[in-house]
Formats: structure tokens, C-alpha cells, sequence
């Protein structure tokens, strides 16, 4: 059997959870899935793809009904400076993250690998 790469098996390991016993509503499951996917923290790059995406994390309905969702709208011009900023940082953050784990990858690789 063929293994699967880490985000698409974690993908169907969610859906493998949560669909019903008859496996016929799976693509129904499918908005919410992926919004629990983009809303966790990965471990190669230390941020949620809707960070990385967006610049910012996505307020889900619970963080407004128990008031952990930000109160204050700052101006346009305000909004764009900061997000430009958190962008930047996000990304080279997370570009330093993925070589990191580039680098853990190959040396757990070369410690199974034998040479011919």
C-alpha cells in the first residue's frame, strides 16, 4: 500500500472520523474539515494556513460568543501596514521553520537509508 504524504493523510484521517457508519456523508463533512484543517498550527512551518494565507487567524463563531475575537477596528490604512507586516514575518518565519524540518527530514532519511 502506498503511503500517503502528511497533509493528505492527515485529511483522511479526519474525514475517516467523523463520517457516519454508512460512509455516505463524507462530502458533506468536507467544509468542516477543511476548516479545522486550515485552523491548526503545523508543525513544519509553526503556523495555521490561515495565517499564512490571510495574515491573521480566522474568528470562528465561538470566539465571538465567549469574546476571544479582537473588539477594536483599526483603520484602513492602519490594517493594511500591520498586515503587510505580519505577512512578512509570517512567511520568512515560516520559511526558516520549513528548513528546519527539511533539514530533520534528510537526517532521519539517512539514518534508515543503507547504501548499495
Amino acid at each position: 500500500m502506498r503511503q500517503l504524504n502528511g497533509s493528505t493523510g492527515l485529511l483522511i484521517v479526519i474525514i475517516g472520523r467523523m463520517i457516519d457508519e454508512n460512509q455516505r456523508d463524507w462530502d458533506s463533512l468536507l467544509p468542516y474539515v477543511m476548516a479545522a484543517y486550515r485552523s491548526s498550527r503545523h508543525k513544519a512551518t509553526q503556523y495555521t494556513p490561515n495565517f499564512l494565507m490571510m495574515g491573521r487567524e480566522v474568528r470562528a463563531p465561538v470566539d465571538l460568543m465567549y469574546g476571544f475575537a479582537e473588539t477594536e477596528q483599526p483603520s484602513s490604512y492602519d490594517y493594511a501596514d500591520e498586515l503587510q507586516c505580519r505577512m512578512l514575518c509570517g512567511y520568512s518565519l515560516a520559511r526558516e521553520h520549513l528548513k528546519g524540518a527539511a533539514v530533520r527530514s534528510k537526517r532521519y532519511y539517512d539514518l534508515r537509508v543503507r547504501p548499495q
